[in-house]
């Protein structure tokens, strides 16, 4: 499980890729280190249409019974030997899976007692690996404010070509 990746591809062509429609945003910007908290790309299926979509969403699960996003647990990844019976993901792995598209994740090793040191791990033929995630929405009833976030599990259903139909749902 990662607590970091990378994604530097043109929004359009990850649109493209995954048959997804998408709408330009100008807040879609490459990193080479995405953490927790920040906003990425996800594909996802509209509730109401079932069409694919590229939705720019931040990257930690609220749970829909959680109080506020300020003070609430917002893990970063899910277990798959656990996401299909942990209320926390349990309804979001059934009705809000989505796709996380990265170039890399990055794993760390301890050589030695030196500083933890940083390996990315990408693909050999340079194509985006498709992580596997779940998604939900989260409404503030004071502020009329929406939250819709990710959570990345730790399987990745589309590494290769349309695998990841099965998967976002």
């Amino acid at each position: 499980m990662c607590g970091r990746f990378g994604i530097y591809l043109i929004p359009g062509l990850v649109a493209q890729m995954f048959r997804a429609d998408y709408e330009p945003d100008p807040r879609i910007e490459p990193t080479w280190n995405l953490a927790p908290s920040q906003r990425t790309m996800v594909v996802l299926r509209d509730p109401d249409t079932g069409d694919r979509r590229l939705e720019l969403l931040q990257w930690g699960f609220l749970s829909r019974w959680a109080t506020g996003p300020l003070h609430s647990h917002r893990p970063i990844n899910a277990r798959t030997e656990t996401v299909v019976t942990s209320g926390m993901f349990r309804n979001a792995f059934e009705k809000r899976r989505c796709l996380v598209p990265a170039d890399n994740f990055y794993e760390w090793k301890i050589p030695g007692h030196k500083q933890k040191q940083p390996y990315a791990i990408a693909r050999t033929d340079g194509n985006p690996l498709a992580l596997a995630g779940l998604w939900e929405s989260w409404h503030d009833p004071d502020s009329h404010i929406d939250l819709h976030l990710h959570n990345r599990d730790d399987g990745s259903p589309g590494r290769d070509g349309d695998n990841s139909s099965s998967w976002c749902q």
